[in-house]
């Protein structure tokens, strides 16, 4: 079955649009999927070693799936796309604490892989608040996969937008359901990107700072010209100060943020995305 031609991969999405899962379709789908086998692990083996290499020292997590069937069958149904041109049958994901290392995994990314599409939602986000960057990589088997690049708030609410649609209503995942959780949903998505936005402003502020306070000149002419320049080193070396204890403080908001998201979630388990 992964060696179908695309003709017959279409009447399968269309069956599994129509009859959605039973045994006969379930049996063909799951055939199907095993070729994306070698896709998968070669994208899992290029984000460890991104991990590794380019994020060494970064708390990062690596994860990758086949698409679910349900999955599948939804979004067939959702948007009417034909099943031979989903790009992300395999799908894997790279989280990383910054949207500084966000940036950086994409880059290295880049390089690496064959990338065919770059799809950011990290500023604006999806209708129902989703924040991620997206990558489409046709892989040496000839099969595209899909990489999702994510902040750590950004995986929070993922998550917990992932529990409420299995809990509460599937429609949640594309921006629907009931309109209280969604309104909830999108000031969570807002605040995590303001805390990751905030975050990645403060590391740029810091590393001109150190440009700042690099000595110019090590010799003056006149006791006066010394003493501004000692001035200025002490006010340079207090901002410096404020800055460390204002990154502290952001990465507070930021573990709370995602303590709170994963204290939301309801208690039953889901099947991942």
């Amino acid at each position: 079955m992964a060696t179908l031609p695309e003709n017959e991969i279409d009447a399968l999405g269309r069956r599994l649009a129509v009859a959605g899962l039973n045994e006969l379709n379930e049996a063909d789908y799951q055939a199907f999927r095993t070729g994306f086998a070698g896709a998968l692990a070669e994208v899992t083996d290029a984000l460890i070693r991104c991990a590794g290499s380019a994020l060494a020292g970064r708390r990062t997590e690596v994860g990758s799936r086949i698409k679910a069937i349900d999955s599948v069958v939804s979004k067939l149904q959702r948007k009417e796309t034909p099943l031979s041109t989903m790009q992300d049958i395999a799908g894997c994901r790279l989280t990383v604490p910054t949207m500084d290392d966000l940036r950086t995994a994409t880059d290295w990314l880049h390089e690496q892989l064959a990338i065919q599409r770059i799809k950011d939602y990290t500023r604006k986000g999806q209708k129902g608040g989703y924040r991620a960057v997206h990558l489409i990589v046709l892989t040496e088997s000839g099969r595209f996969a899909e990489i999702q690049i994510r902040t750590e708030v950004q995986h929070a609410w993922a998550n917990l937008s992932e529990k409420l649609a299995y809990g509460i209503d599937r429609l949640i995942k594309a921006g629907g359901g009931p309109p209280d959780v969604r309104r909830r949903l999108l000031a969570l998505s807002q605040q995590g990107w303001l805390v990751d936005s905030l975050m990645e402003q403060l590391r740029a502020t810091q590393d001109l700072v150190e440009e700042l306070s690099y000595p110019v000149q090590s010799e003056f002419s006149s006791a006066q010209a010394r003493t501004e320049w000692n001035l200025l080193n002490e006010a340079i070396e207090d901002f410096r100060k404020s800055l460390v204890v204002t990154d502290t403080l952001c990465e507070q908001v930021k573990n709370a943020l995602i303590g709170f998201m994963a204290a939301s979630q309801p208690e039953a388990e889901a099947d991942e995305q």
